[in-house]
């Protein structure tokens, strides 16, 4: 009992620093705190960006939504806006605000997108495959019964974006029929990637029997939770989990690989999601196994080496307490596997420690990676992460 007792400061400590980071920004599991930090768009805000599409027009406003009139006095266009109708949608950065542009015939022109707190590579990536033209040319009801598939690796903005079409013109169409069409593509995904969990689960209790079929294991990480499904743990994703919250029923997957996670660590005091779920860790893995001359690092140089990543943790974690506006996912390398989302940062990062993992054993786990430095800590004592006197026995060597 004592061993679960000792870890109560510590956890108490990683709950508040959560918590603060919440009230930074203003909301807290989806729970508005203060609208002092809010993007969300007005009409007369959203004006100055209207104008420049629609140069010598004039505009009525008409609810929640504009009448633009040429110079004339001929009708142009009304403008459908997404908020405040949609302001339960969240995407990976909360609301995705936009203007929806219909012609005299109520056929959709095109989207005018509002200021987001979107990581902008993503929003770029979806520009230009066309994404946010899906509806042009199509009327309300076309619109409506239009299925536009997420793009994976920036599914929650895609997501957002095409549920807050829907909601909108829905309201627009004054249709209360919403229609849900399952994806079979990522349904499919969605089980074998909890096959995936499974075989990690059964790795991680009976070692030695699934030791054999530990590279199978580390393939499908790569392949399943890393560039098709990109359900992986960061700092970005704890961070939209405590300012937006998750919904179980849609993102169960990552749901249980956090579930696990956490309790596992907590309490057996070993490492789940580092050493058996962790795609970019399978990664430099798989590296470190190819027949290369391996560069060894001294105890006493390792102990120093492991506490770079509590630093660049506690680095990360006080900029966002302080309210610096950061894009999370370039501070570490997991983005990499979508790469056509990824910052460069993140790419250099990524193939930066692939290539270092040939030559040295998991240089990122083990001495860079802030967000294992925060399931560490559930694990560990504060004393043993300070100190790191005795070789941590818990460690799987595998």
């Amino acid at each position: 009992m004592k061993k679960y007792l000792i870890k109560i400061p510590q956890i108490l400590f990683l709950i508040s620093i959560l918590i603060l980071i919440g009230f930074t920004n203003g909301k807290l599991f989806n729970q508005e705190i203060s609208s002092s930090t809010s993007k969300e768009q007005n009409i007369p805000d959203s004006l100055e960006m209207i104008v420049p599409h629609f140069p010598d027009c004039s505009f009525d406003k008409d609810g929640n939504e504009l009448i633009v009139y040429n110079p004339d006095g001929t009708f142009r266009a009304r403008l459908l806006f997404t908020q405040p109708i949609c302001k339960h949608i969240k995407g990976y950065g909360g609301n995705i605000p936009f203007i929806i542009v219909l012609s005299k015939n109520n056929k959709v022109e095109k989207l005018i997108l509002l200021p987001n707190n979107e990581t902008p590579n993503w929003i770029e990536s979806l520009k230009m495959q066309g994404f946010f033209d899906a509806w042009n040319g199509l009327n309300v009801e076309e619109s409506l019964n239009k299925k536009v598939d997420a793009v994976t690796g920036s599914t929650y903005t895609s997501n957002a974006v095409i549920e807050s079409m829907q909601v909108r013109l829905a309201e627009y169409s004054q249709s209360i029929k919403k229609k849900r069409v399952i994806d079979s593509k990522k349904l499919i995904l969605n089980i074998f990637s909890g096959l995936v969990i499974l075989f990690a689960l059964l790795s991680f209790f009976f070692t030695k029997k699934f030791k054999k079929y530990r590279i199978i294991l580390l393939i499908s990480e790569i392949v399943l939770l890393g560039f098709l499904s990109a359900e992986f743990l960061s700092l970005a994703l704890i961070n939209y989990i405590v300012l937006n919250g998750l919904s179980i029923y849609s993102r169960w997957v990552i749901v249980l690989i956090l579930l696990f996670s956490v309790l596992l660590p907590l309490i057996t005091n070993k490492s789940f999601y580092c050493q058996y779920l962790c795609p970019f860790g399978a990664f430099q893995e798989l590296a470190c196994r190819l027949p290369v001359k391996k560069i060894k690092i001294g105890k006493r140089t390792s102990k120093i080496l492991k506490r770079i990543k509590y630093f660049y943790l506690i680095i990360i974690a006080s900029l966002t307490i302080a309210g610096v506006s950061l894009v999370l996912e370039s501070f570490e390398p997991f983005m990499a596997f979508k790469f056509q989302y990824a910052s460069w940062i993140s790419i250099t990062i990524a193939v930066i420690f692939i290539v270092l993992s040939i030559f040295i054993k998991k240089p990122w786990c083990n001495y860079f990676c802030p967000t294992g430095a925060l399931l560490e800590m559930l694990r560990k004592p504060l004393k043993m992460l300070s100190s790191n006197n005795k070789t941590n026995k818990l460690e799987n060597n595998e």
